[in-house]
């Protein structure tokens, strides 16, 4: 309670309902005294209110009934209290500027469809620089006229945002009308809730309905929202899909974790020009290399025509590709999964096609990797992995500069026999877990 001994008896510290709006009631400010600022006298005396025993409630005139519970003993009166900031109010969204809507106990609206929450999850953990975040709940439309998304947490969070959800929203897959609301919860919003649940208990988040501004249906399920007590930083890549004149295509973009501020980035356009398509992507640990898989934009699925490109994302103010290719010059490639090691000195490539190809000067096995400079895009070398018939694809490098990889072998059933594989490059060992029983373990580097 950071040194505050006062609790508010109704939903959160010092919150104050008073018909439909919700405020923040006379609060003890420090160094006050209890009789002389705050209207509280001895027991029936005549300090502003009625008097109050130990541990019972004291009205405040003028606030709607709201209640001060003082624990037992009471403290002097020359107490200095620090109350706890109260999040506590409503705040309007853009579809329902002015909106009032009925105070909490207002009774139910009866024989109307039930609104269920679909978005958020249960026990949601987010990062506090989300900074952007959405609920999502049905029905949409009649007999509601209008929504109240509610998050609260006592003793300090009680926030409501109003929203006539004017408009549904529409699935994505089918590009239907979903028959249901969503709310972009705003700035404003969203900085009550994290200063006051940051690394705290979780937040209880309800929807409520009306049809008439009398009375007020609750959702059917509530959810808990809770909030971590670091920020998430860094950078995250993704590929977005666009359209063309050809087909479908897309590029990598990037964006800074929680920033409203700046605006997502095309990595790959500005320096793998024309109709294309860059998808399948690698990045390194610390986001200076990016392997990437380029194909034409002509959604014709065809592996053959994917080459790969090594970029240099460290450079401003746009990538620069790093020669790959057969020759030295830029990409060319040939396709498959990638692994860049942790300091980006190699990176591993399968081979996607299958046959025995050529990368550069040096024939890669059809169950084996193709070795590559991080630094030149270089290739060093090949070697096959596993036995033969088998095809090693999806490696990943692990921080202690080991290689795991994963094998998969003929089809012997619809999802055929796989196994999973550790291996050290210095030394050439490997363990293996078969499908059921994989092992992660690290092997000593000789």
């Amino acid at each position: 309670m950071r040194g505050s001994p006062i609790h508010l008896a109704a939903a959160g510290l010092f919150c104050l309902a008073v018909g439909a709006a919700y405020g923040c009631g006379s609060r003890l400010q420090s160094g006050s005294r209890l009789g002389q600022d705050a209207g509280i006298g001895n027991a029936g005396g005549n300090g502003g209110g009625s008097g109050a025993a130990l541990g019972s409630s004291l009205n405040m005139p003028g606030e709607g009934g709201s209640s001060l519970v003082f624990p037992s003993p009471l403290p002097s009166a020359d107490a200095a209290y620090t109350p706890i900031p109260c999040a506590c109010g409503q705040i309007s969204s853009s579809d329902c500027p002015g909106c009032m809507f009925p105070p909490a106990g207002a009774p139910d609206c009866g024989s109307v469809p039930a609104i269920h929450i679909v978005y958020p999850p249960d026990n949601l953990l987010l990062p506090p620089n989300l900074n952007v975040f959405s609920v999502q709940w049905t029905p949409y439309g009649g007999p509601f006229q209008r929504f109240s998304v509610e998050f609260s947490s006592a003793p300090a969070l009680d926030w409501h945002i109003l929203t006539a959800c004017a408009n549904q929203t529409i699935d994505a897959q089918s590009g239907a009308p979903s028959g249901g609301c969503e709310l972009t919860v705003d700035p404003v919003s969203w900085s009550k809730l994290v200063s006051t649940n940051r690394d705290a208990g979780p937040v209880t988040l309800q929807v409520r309905g009306t049809i008439d501004g009398r009375c007020a249906s609750t959702s059917t399920n509530s959810v808990r929202v809770s909030f971590a007590k670091e920020d998430l930083l860094g950078t995250y890549y993704y590929w977005k899909s666009s359209l063309s004149p050809n087909s479908a295509g897309g590029q990598v973009w990037e964006k800074v974790f929680g920033d409203l501020n700046t605006a997502e980035q095309d990595v790959t356009s500005p320096v793998l020009s024309g109709l294309r398509c860059n998808g399948c992507h690698t990045l390194s640990r610390d986001g200076t290399r990016l392997l990437v898989y380029s194909d034409d934009n002509d959604s014709d699925d065809e592996y053959s025509d994917l080459t790969g490109w090594l970029l240099d994302t460290s450079a401003t103010p746009h990538a620069t590709t790093i020669a790959t290719g057969p020759g030295g010059a830029p990409g060319g490639q040939s396709p498959g999964f990638s692994a860049i090691h942790p300091l980006n000195t190699y990176y591993v490539t399968s081979n996607g096609l299958p046959s025995t190809s050529t990368a550069g000067s040096v024939n890669v096995p059809a169950n084996g990797w193709s070795l590559w400079n991080g630094n030149t895009g270089n290739l060093v070398g090949a070697t096959a992995v596993g036995a033969p018939g088998t095809r090693p694809t999806m490696p990943d490098w692990s921080s202690e500069q080991l290689l795991s990889e994963l094998l998969a072998g003929r089809c012997h059933d619809r999802r055929g026999p796989t196994a999973l594989a550790v291996r050290s490059l210095r030394s050439g060992r490997e363990q293996r877990g078969r499908r059921h029983e994989l092992q992660w373990r690290l092997l000593p580097e000789r």
